[in-house]
This record gives structure tokens, sequence and C-alpha cells, in this order.
């Protein structure tokens, strides 16, 4: 087991990882068995992950960031309510949250899509009030939200999925895609780099006489035009970028309910890693390449894709 703060490699902003292939990065109480810890969110410069976690039992939701530079793991508020950060602000000075699943909004809390400061005295910024959607992701130009939405109906087949463009400085909302499907409020979003394509998540509910089942399957959006295909097969879900937009990463769930994480070539699905060492939630970092980000049982770890998969890492390297 590496130490935490010696023998870890990275490699860019003096983030190095190490000559062991994961790294341990101890987030405190997150993930324990009152907890239910959220996919990690990279800030844009790389350097922090900030994690959310709702405990049951206290009805709160911890924020904490963890610096990769020192190894601090700092609390940075608790909210009364369930809630869970989606998203960091592109200038890096707020994280995004949507009170879905929480109304009321808790004490302190507003209601809609809202960013609060990551410095104190940690501010509310509403950005739309309204029951607009369950999951939202900032354009990479910091302008507009994508927002996902599902419609529910007595009849789960008339339910209506609904991605929109909403303007921050206008409030006007623009349509993207919507279909009548069944649909689930635990959908997961994931921008491209160059802001052009939305990588999500579509949980959707099957049923056949007594048995039934939820499945997620992960699509990719044209932001231009509109155009929506799957890209994996079923029981996918929690999509993220690599830097260079040529791979996808996710968690695979088999119909055992195993957990794996996988990482695959955007153009060529047969181009693909796989473990399942670990499934928790992934996020690529958004300088390098070569490191995700993994939540498993609430324990943060960095992995080190070349090295973690080895001699099944080089096949990747004919991606285009």
């Amino acid at each position: 087991m590496c130490s935490i703060f010696r023998k870890c490699l990275m490699f860019a902003l003096g983030l190095v990882l190490s000559s062991c292939s994961l790294r341990w990065i101890g987030v405190q109480r997150i993930g324990s068995m009152w907890g239910n810890a959220t996919t990690p969110i990279w800030s844009p410069d790389g350097t922090k992950i900030v994690m959310s976690s709702y405990f049951f039992s206290d009805n709160e939701t911890e924020i904490r960031i963890v610096d990769l530079e020192t190894g601090s793991n700092t609390l940075l508020i608790s909210l009364e309510g369930d809630f869970r950060a989606m998203d960091w602000s592109p200038d890096g000075e707020g994280l995004l949250f949507s009170s879905e699943g929480n109304p009321s909004g808790g004490v302190d809390t507003p209601n809609g899509f809202w960013t609060m400061k990551i410095s104190e005295p940690y501010e509310f910024q509403v950005l739309l009030s309204d029951d607009a959607g369950s999951q939202g992701i900032f354009l990479p130009e910091g302008e507009h939200l994508i927002i996902y939405s599902c419609q529910f109906n007595s009849d789960p087949s008339q339910d209506e999925m609904t991605i929109y463009k909403f303007f921050l400085q206008t409030g006007e909302k623009k349509v993207l895609y919507s279909q009548k499907t069944s649909c689930s409020n635990s959908a997961s979003l994931a921008i491209s780099p160059d802001g052009q394509i939305l990588a999500f998540s579509h949980a959707y509910d099957w049923k056949s006489e007594d048995i039934g089942f939820t499945y997620s399957e992960i699509f990719l959006l044209d932001i231009l035009s509109g155009q929506a295909s799957n890209i994996t097969e079923k029981n996918a879900a929690g999509p993220s970028w690599s830097p260079d937009s040529r791979f996808i990463a996710y968690t695979q769930v088999a119909e055992n309910g195993n957990h794996s994480s996988v990482v695959q070539c955007l153009h060529n699905p047969q181009l693909r890693v796989e473990t399942s060492k670990f499934g928790g939630q992934i996020a690529w970092s958004p300088i390098d390449e070569n490191v995700l980000a993994i939540t498993e049982l609430g324990n943060l770890y960095l992995l080190d894709i070349p090295r973690f998969w080895g001699e099944e890492y080089s096949a990747l390297s004919e991606c285009e």
C-alpha cells in the first residue's frame, strides 16, 4: 500500500501518482454505512475533487473538498436535506446543485438549480427557480446549463424525457432532445471538452411478468443537430470524457449485480479495458488523460490507467 504523501505519481500541476496503480486518499466518513457518496467532481484546473454525501440518520449532506496536492480532506459545509453537487462552475468559484429530491430546499437552501460559492460565506445564487429537472451541467463557456428532465406519467411508456439548454443571462430554454419513454431522475451527464457532445445515461424500467429491472444506457447527443445514439449495452451509467475526447469511462453493471469500471474508445467500442476490482462512480481528470477518480464504498481513489491495466492498455493506442 502506498503512502498517501509519497511514492505516488501525477503529471501536471505537481499532482504526482506513484509506482502503484492506485492511490487511496482517506475520505473521512463519506461512504460509511450512513452515507451515500456521489460521483467525484474535478475542479477545472484538476487540483481538487469535491464529493457530496447524504447521511440518512442526520438528514444532512456533507460537501467535502479533497486537495490532491496536499492530500487534505476538508469539510466545506453541511446542508440540511439530500443534495448532490453536480458540477463545478467553469470559473472554479462555485458548485452546481439541484433541489430535486428535496423540493423544500431545506432551511437555508433555495429551490431549483443554484450555485454555492466554495469560499465563505458560501453564498447561494439561484439560476433557475422552477421545477426544471433533476440533473444539470455547465457548458464549458459557463454561459449555459444543460438540463435533464423526466416528466412522469401514470403510464410509464408515456413518460417524457427532455434535455434542454438554459441560457443563464436571458433565462431562455431551448429543447435539444425529447422522447416519450419510461425514464428516471437518476440520469448522469457529461459534456465533451469542446462542448459539442453530451454523454448522458438514461435510466428506465423494464418489466416482464412479475420480474422488474431498472436498466441504464449511455447515449451521445450532438448539441447542434439534436441527434442521439446509444453507445453501450444495457446497465451502463455515469459517463465521463477523457480530456482529448477520444474515450468514455463509465460504470457497467452485470446481470449478477457486480459493478465494473470501463474505459471505451468513442468511435470503436471494441477497443476497451474493464476491471471488476473497482466498480464505483468515475470521473476523468480534466488535465491528465491517464488519471481517473473513482469512488468505491465511499473511499476516493485515483487510478493510473496505463499502470493499472498494463499490457491491456496498449490496445487503446489504436483509438482515433
